[in-house]
C-alpha cells in the first residue's frame, strides 16, 4: 500500500506554520511516506519543497488551500492539488487570481475556468454534505476530519457514491509541543499578545500509525490517492524564456541589433578603427548565436528612454561594462577597448548562461524606468520579485519578548545584549553571560529563549526585491504565480533564483543615491556657475580632481568614504584614473595586503618581477600584481594559448579552490605553455600565481564603471566645493554625525556655513552668495506642512516680514505655534527681524495671541487683510542671549555649534598659541597638547579591576578618540564631564589607522 501525506501546511505560509522544510524531509523519510503533498494558502516556497521531497526519494504533489464559493449559504473550504502538468499550469493561474483578485473565496464559476487538470477535495461534514452533493465528480471529492471520519453511517454513505474520500488533517505543527510556538506565530500574524491569542485545534504531523487510526473508515484511501499522481510533472521549467523586443516590420532582432550597433559606432567616431570594426563583429556574433538580441535590444530601449526623459544612467555595473556593444548602445559609460576590458568575461560562448546587465539608474526616479517597461511590454507580462522578512536573531528574541509582555526594560536589554551579527540565537546565549544570567533567573526567561530558538529564522512577511524586475514573452500566470503590488505592477510569489529557475530572464534596475546626488550638483553648478555644465564633459585625468583622491579627501566620494580607503589613496597616491581603478579593486578582503607592495613598486622602491616576458604588458599597468579577474584570462591567453573563453572557465575553475580540479587545470596549462614554447617550471610558476589571486580578483569592468562615478563626484569637490557640500548636507538631512562632519570640513577649506534664514531658506541646504544656507529641514521640530506654507506665503511677498508680530498674523495662528517657532528662533532663523533671540523668545506667547487674534487659520482673515493697519502688540523685554546660551540652544535645534564653537573662544583666553586638531601633525608618539570639548565619555572596568575611560575631544574642525588608562583616571575623573571645554595633553599612538590620544593629564578651562 502506497503510503501518502495529503496536506502539509509549511512555515512558507506566512505565520500560519511551524514546519520547516529542512526537518520535513528527514520525517516523512521515516514514515515511509511515498507521496506528499504541499497545502499551502500561496505557492511561496514551492520549488524548494519539490527539491526536498526528490532528495528523499518522496513524490512531490503541488496544492493550494483555498475558500470556495458554492452559494451564498455555502463557502467551503477546498485544496486543489495539480495531478499533471496542466494542472500545475492551472494551479499557477488559480493562486494568482486569488492574489490579484481581491476576493475572499473563489467563484465558482472561476474555479470551473481552472479545474482541468486539478483534483479538488472539499472537506465537507454531514450537515453541508446534502447541500452540496451536485458539485462532487471525478476530480472533485470530500474532504472530511477526524472527527467527521468517526461517524459511521455518514461515512458509508460516502463511500457509496464516492471511490475516493480524503482525509483532512492539514499538518500546521511540527509536534505536539509546538503548540505553545504557534500561539506566538498567531499573535506576531494579528498584531496581540499571547494572553489575547485563542488556542486554535491545528494538527501536528501525524505518524504512520496515527493516520491509521484516524481515518480507518476510509478505506484503501492512500493507493487510491497515489494513483492519481501517476503523471508526474516538475514546477520549473528551467527552459530560458527571453522577452522579445518589438523590432520594425520585415527585420529581426538579430539584423535590428547589428544595424543599431553599427550606427552607433559611427556615432562614436570609431568605425575607421579596425579593432572596433572587429570587436563588434565578433560580439555580434556571439549575442546572434546565443539568442540575446532581444535582450540588449530590450536594455538599451529603457535606457534610452531614461535619458531622454533626464534620468540618470549609470556608467555600468558588474561585468557588462566589457562589451562594446553595450557601450555603443549607450547601456554603458565606458569604452571596453580603451581600458582592456574582456566581453568573455561578460559572456561566454563556452559557458551558456543568461546574460546579466544590472543597471544604475538615479534613485528617485528609478520607479519611472519600471513603469515605462511595463506599459511598453504590458502589465501581464512585467513583475517585480517577491522576497522574504524572516524572524532574525535580534527581531524574534525582540518579538517573542513582546508577545509574551515581558517589561520594556527587558526588551531594551535583550536588543543591547544580542549583537547585530551573530549566527544564531543560541551562539549568542553561549558567548554571553549576561544572557545566560538572565535566562537562568526566571522559568519565564526560559520559555522565552525556547520558543525564540524554535522560531528563528522562519519566514515572517514578503517584501520586494531591491532591483529584481521581470519580462516575459508570454503571460506571467502561466509561467510564475503572481501577486499584487503597488502602483499596479505585479510581483511574482517566487524569490529571484526561483524564478531564474523557472526560466525567466531578471532585469536589476537599481537606484543608486549618488546618480542623484551627481544630479543634484550638476543643477546647482548649472544655476549658480557654469549653465552649460555636463559629466560627459569631465576630464578623467584632472590634476586637482586626482590630487584630492590621493590626499585622502573623499569624505562624500563615492566608493571611497572609508577610512581603510583613504589610507589606501594616500599610499597609492594615484595620478592616473587607472590608478584610481586599482585602488578602487584593490581594496578588498585580500588583494588590500598587496596596497603597499603597489605603491612601492609604483614609486621605484620595490624592484617588478615578470615570471614570462608574455606577462609585462599585462600586468605593467599594476606594477606586476594581478589585481583583476581579467587579467587571469590575459594570462592564460597570451601565455597558453587558450580562447579568452577557456581562460574565463580557468578563472571560474581555480577559484573555487576544489584540489581536484586545481591539479586537472595545473596539467592542462602546462601542457598548453609548452605548447607555446614556455617552459614547464616557467608554466608552473604561472599557473601558481595565477591560483594564488584567483580568489580575490575584481571585475576591471566594475571597478572602472564605479571608479567613473567616484572621479566625477571627486571633480565636483575640487572644482565646485559649494555644489558638492549643498548636496551632500541635504543628502545627510538626519544624519547628524555625518552632517557635523562635513560642517567641520566645511570649516577647514574656509567654506562659509551660513545660518538658517526664514526668509531665504529652503527645506534643503542652498548655495547662497558667500556659502551654504542651512535648510530648514535641518532644524529639529520643523515639520514638513509648515516649509510648504511657508513657501507659499513666501512667494506671495515682495519683502521680507519686517516685524515678528506681522511675521505671526501673515502664517495664520494655525502654523504660527509655539512648538513651531521656538526652534526657529533657537536655530537663529528669524535674526533677519534684527531682534535678539531672547527677545523674540519672550516675545513668543503676545505673538502667537496676536495671530490667534487677527488670522486663527489660513483661511479666516478676521481683519479681511488689513492687517497692517492694526496695532501690534510691542516686543518684550529681555537681556541680550549670552553666548553660551545661544550655541546650547543651536546645539539643541541644529545638532551643532553655528555661530561659533565654544572651543575657539576657550582656546584663545587659554593659549593663542595652540593649533586646532587637525593643524597638529598627529605623528606616532608625539607629545601634543589641545583644547577641545568632552563628549562620549565611557567608563569601564578593566579585567583586574581597575577604573579607566575612553572618550572624545572635538573641536571646531576635527575630533580625536581619547584614551584615560587607570592612573590617570584616577586623578582626572572628576573633570570627565560630557561637553565641557578641557585642556589635554598626552601621546599621540595609532590604532587601526586612526589616531587616538592616550591623555596624560587633563584640566577644565
Amino acid at each position: 500500500m502506497a503510503i501518502c501525506y495529503p496536506q502539509l501546511v509549511t512555515s512558507m505560509d506566512l505565520l500560519q506554520s511551524t514546519i520547516r522544510l529542512d526537518r520535513l524531509g528527514p520525517f516523512l523519510a521515516s514514515q515511509g511516506v511515498q507521496l506528499a503533498a504541499l497545502t499551502n494558502s500561496t505557492l511561496y516556497g514551492v520549488q524548494a519543497f519539490y527539491k526536498e521531497m526528490v532528495r528523499h526519494s518522496i513524490q512531490p504533489v503541488i496544492g493550494l488551500r483555498y475558500h470556495l464559493e458554492l452559494s451564498d449559504e455555502d463557502i467551503v473550504q477546498a485544496i486543489s492539488y495539480a495531478t499533471n502538468e496542466t494542472g500545475w499550469k492551472q494551479l499557477l493561474k488559480l493562486s494568482s487570481a486569488l492574489e490579484t483578485r481581491h476576493v475572499d473565496a473563489l467563484p465558482t464559476s472561476w474555479f470551473r475556468a481552472y479545474s482541468k487538470g486539478l483534483l479538488t477535495a472539499i472537506v465537507v461534514t454531514e450537515e453541508t454534505y446534502p447541500r452540496i452533493a451536485s458539485y462532487f465528480s471525478a476530480s472533485v471529492i470530500p474532504a472530511v476530519s477526524s472527527e467527521t471520519a468517526d461517524q459511521v453511517a455518514f461515512i458509508e454513505q460516502l463511500k457509496s457514491r464516492h471511490p475516493l474520500i480524503l482525509p483532512y488533517a492539514p499538518a500546521q505543527l511540527e509536534n505536539e509541543e509546538d503548540r505553545l510556538a504557534f500561539r506566538v506565530l498567531q499573535a506576531l500574524s494579528q498584531g496581540k499578545k499571547l494572553q489575547e491569542t485563542e488556542e486554535l485545534p491545528v494538527i501536528p504531523l501525524l505518524t504512520r500509525p496515527q493516520w491509521d487510526e484516524q481515518f480507518a473508515s476510509l478505506g484503501n484511501w492512500q493507493s487510491l490517492f497515489f494513483q492519481r499522481f501517476s503523471e508526474g510533472y516538475t514546477v520549473a521549467d528551467s527552459v530560458p524564456k527571453l522577452p522579445r523586443f518589438p523590432v520594425p516590420e520585415g527585420t529581426t532582432a538579430d539584423a535590428y541589433l547589428a544595424r543599431l550597433a553599427s550606427s552607433q559606432l559611427e556615432k562614436k567616431g570609431l568605425q575607421a578603427q579596425q579593432v572596433y570594426i572587429e570587436r563588434l563583429k565578433y560580439e555580434l556574433t556571439v549575442i546572434q548565436s546565443m539568442g540575446y538580441s532581444d535582450y540588449f535590444l530590450i536594455v538599451q530601449d529603457f535606457i534610452n528612454f531614461a535619458k531622454l526623459k533626464g534620468i540618470s544612467v549609470g556608467p555600468g555595473r558588474g561585468s557588462s561594462a566589457s562589451s562594446l556593444v553595450a557601450y555603443v548602445l549607450g547601456i554603458t559609460g565606458i569604452d571596453p577597448i580603451e581600458y582592456g576590458l574582456l566581453f568573455e568575461r561578460f559572456l561566454n560562448p563556452e559557458r551558456v548562461s543568461l546574460p546579466d546587465i544590472d543597471v544604475d539608474f538615479a534613485d528617485y526616479r528609478r520607479d519611472e524606468v519600471i513603469r515605462y517597461v511595463q506599459q511598453k511590454y504590458g502589465e501581464q507580462f512585467v513583475a517585480q520579485i517577491v522576497a522574504f522578512g524572516t524572524l532574525s536573531t535580534k527581531a524574534v528574541a525582540r518579538e517573542v519578548a513582546r508577545v509574551m509582555e515581558l517589561p520594556q526594560e527587558t526588551l531594551a536589554f535583550l536588543s543591547r545584549s544580542i549583537p547585530a551579527q551573530v549566527a544564531s540565537l543560541e551562539v549568542a546565549v553561549s558567548e554571553s553571560a549576561e544572557l545566560q544570567n538572565f535566562i537562568a533567573r526566571e522559568e519565564k526567561h526560559e520559555l522565552w529563549y525556547q520558543l525564540a530558538k524554535r522560531l528563528e529564522g522562519m519566514p515572517r512577511n514578503t517584501t520586494v526585491h531591491a532591483a529584481g524586475v521581470v519580462i516575459s514573452p508570454k503571460p506571467l500566470v502561466e509561467v510564475v504565480p503572481i501577486e499584487e503590488h503597488h502602483d499596479g505592477i505585479y510581483l511574482t510569489q517566487w524569490t529571484m533564483k526561483e524564478v531564474e529557475q523557472a526560466g525567466l530572464l531578471k532585469m536589476d534596475f537599481l537606484g543608486l543615491r549618488n546618480l542623484t546626488m551627481l544630479d543634484q550638483m550638476t543643477a546647482s553648478i548649472r544655476e549658480t556657475k557654469s549653465q552649460d555644465f555636463s559629466l560627459a564633459r569631465i576630464d578623467r585625468e584632472d590634476k586637482k580632481a586626482l590630487a584630492l583622491l590621493s590626499s585622502g579627501d573623499t569624505l562624500g566620494v563615492f566608493q571611497f568614504e572609508s577610512p581603510g580607503m583613504k589610507k589606501a589613496l594616500q599610499t597609492v597616491h594615484p595620478t592616473s584614473f587607472r590608478e584610481v581603478v586599482a585602488v578602487n579593486a584593490l581594496f578588498r578582503p585580500g588583494p588590500m595586503a598587496f596596497i603597499p607592495n603597489f605603491a612601492a613598486r609604483k614609486l621605484g622602491k620595490e624592484s617588478v618581477r615578470y615570471a614570462h616576458p608574455a606577462v609585462e604588458p599585462i600586468l605593467k599597468e599594476t606594477y606586476g600584481i594581478i589585481v583583476y579577474q581579467e587579467q587571469i584570462m590575459q594570462i592564460a591567453r597570451s601565455v597558453a594559448g587558450y580562447s579568452y573563453a577557456e581562460a574565463d572557465n580557468l578563472r571560474r575553475a581555480v577559484s573555487k579552490k576544489d584540489r581536484n580540479v586545481l591539479t586537472a587545470e595545473k596539467n592542462r596549462f602546462i601542457t598548453r605553455a609548452q605548447e607555446q614554447g614556455v617552459a614547464e617550471q616557467t608554466a608552473s610558476t604561472l599557473y601558481d600565481f595565477i591560483v594564488r589571486f584567483a580568489e580575490y580578483g575584481f571585475p576591471k569592468s566594475h571597478a572602472t564603471a564605479y571608479s567613473l562615478i567616484a572621479m566625477q563626484m571627486a571633480y565636483i569637490k575640487a572644482h565646485y566645493p559649494e555644489a558638492f557640500y549643498t548636496t551632500l548636507l541635504t543628502s545627510s538631512t538626519g544624519n547628524k554625525e555625518k552632517q557635523v562632519a562635513v560642517f567641520r570640513e566645511m570649516k577647514r577649506r574656509g567654506l562659509a556655513l551660513l545660518p538658517p534664514d526664514l526668509w531665504k531658506s529652503l527645506g534643503r541646504f542652498t548655495v547662497d552668495k558667500g556659502g551654504i544656507r542651512v535648510g530648514l529641514s535641518s532644524i529639529k521640530g520643523i515639520p514638513r506642512p509648515f516649509m510648504q506654507h511657508l513657501l507659499t506665503v513666501r512667494k506671495q511677498r515682495t519683502s521680507p516680514w519686517k516685524s515678528f508680530f506681522e511675521l505671526a498674523a501673515d502664517l495664520s495662528a494655525q502654523y504660527f505655534t509655539r512648538a513651531t517657532i521656538e526652534p526657529l528662533i533657537k536655530a537663529g532663523a528669524l535674526d533677519f527681524l534684527g531682534k535678539d533671540r531672547a527677545v523674540l523668545l519672550a516675545s513668543l506667547d503676545p505673538a502667537i495671541m496676536h495671530a490667534e487674534l487677527v488670522r486663527p487659520s489660513v483661511d479666516t482673515d478676521l481683519l479681511s487683510g488689513a492687517i497692517s493697519s492694526f496695532g501690534e502688540p510691542k516686543y518684550t523685554e529681555a537681556t541680550a542671549m549670552p553666548d553660551t546660551y545661544k550655541l546650547a540652544y543651536e546645539k539643541e535645534v541644529l545638532g551643532t555649534f553655528l555661530s561659533a564653537h565654544p572651543v575657539e573662544a576657550a582656546r584663545n583666553q587659554f593659549n593663542t598659541s595652540l593649533l586646532p586638531i587637525d593643524e597638529i601633525q598627529l605623528a606616532n608618539g608625539k607629545q601634543v597638547e589641545l583644547v577641545g570639548l568632552l563628549k562620549d565619555i565611557r567608563k569601564i572596568r578593566t579585567k583586574k579591576g581597575q577604573a579607566m575611560a575612553f572618550g572624545v575631544l572635538e573641536d571646531e574642525r576635527d575630533e580625536i578618540d581619547l584614551t584615560f588608562f587607570p592612573e590617570v583616571f584616577a586623578s582626572v575623573n572628576i573633570h570627565l564631564k560630557d561637553q565641557a571645554v578641557v585642556h589635554v595633553r598626552g601621546k599621540v599612538e595609532q590604532r587601526n589607522g586612526k589616531s587616538q590620544l592616550i591623555v596624560q593629564s587633563l584640566q577644565p578651562l
